[in-house]
């Protein structure tokens, strides 16, 4: 199966983002967590193109988080045109940690792809100094300060959209190692799928551009 370095994964994943209707800052952040997601091993790439298939054409004002505050000060996130985009509402939840760090439970309403959530929560950890977990459909996942602790597959492999909750984390889990890949296993299949996406940053060549560009323009003679 062909590979490729995390850089790479990385660049792909933010053209693709981008080629899909993202911002800048939000094709940023896929990059940063497909890698991520790459680098401990879970499903990075698959999640990615699904969930570009699926927002496709959406206006992403639509897809980001709009809070309410319940009767018991739980947060519930959700998006006005339907699913949650997790990276819309990862990038919101990174920004947002400290009232989440300080006991406050935040419900993602039917979130797309939620593996994608997972190193937002990373980062969060990372920057309130505090453990976070993750419930979806009964699973558990714990991040802390150190990293992610093994977690069952089964969060991994969830596709949503699917209710999420986040919350703190009483004791800081034991986090797995980085596994230090030299590489991604990188599917053809995948990697066209994404690449596809990436595609539509290209400017086509013109008739000016190659005039204006080196070379011997539009003829090959002398």
């Amino acid at each position: 199966m062909p590979r490729a370095s995390l850089n790479e994964v990385e660049a792909l994943a933010r053209k693709a983002a981008r080629g899909a209707g993202m911002s800048w800052g939000l094709a940023e952040e896929t990059g940063k967590a497909v890698r991520w997601l790459a680098l401990y091993g879970l499903p990075s790439l698959a999640p990615l193109v699904d969930l570009l298939a699926a927002q496709d054409g959406a206006d992403y004002a639509d897809l980001r988080p709009i809070e309410t505050l319940e009767g018991d000060g739980r947060a519930v996130w959700r998006a006005s045109g339907g699913a949650l985009c997790p990276i819309a509402a990862g990038a919101a939840l990174a920004d947002l940690a400290a009232p989440i760090a300080e006991g406050r439970e935040t419900l993602l309403v039917q979130l797309r792809e939620p593996v994608l959530l997972l190193p937002f929560v990373a980062r969060a950890a990372r920057y309130e100094g505090e453990a976070f977990a993750v419930e979806a459909a009964g699973v558990h996942a714990a991040l802390g300060p150190g990293g992610p602790a093994p977690f069952d597959a089964a969060l991994a492999a969830a596709r949503g959209p699917v209710d999420v909750t986040v919350h703190a984390e009483a004791e800081a889990p034991a986090p797995q190692p980085e596994p230090g890949v030299g590489g991604v296993a990188a599917p053809g299949d995948l990697w066209r799928r994404a690449d596809a996406f990436a595609h539509r940053t290209y400017v086509p060549a013109s008739e000016a551009s190659r005039l204006s560009g080196a070379g011997a323009g539009t003829s090959d003679n002398d």
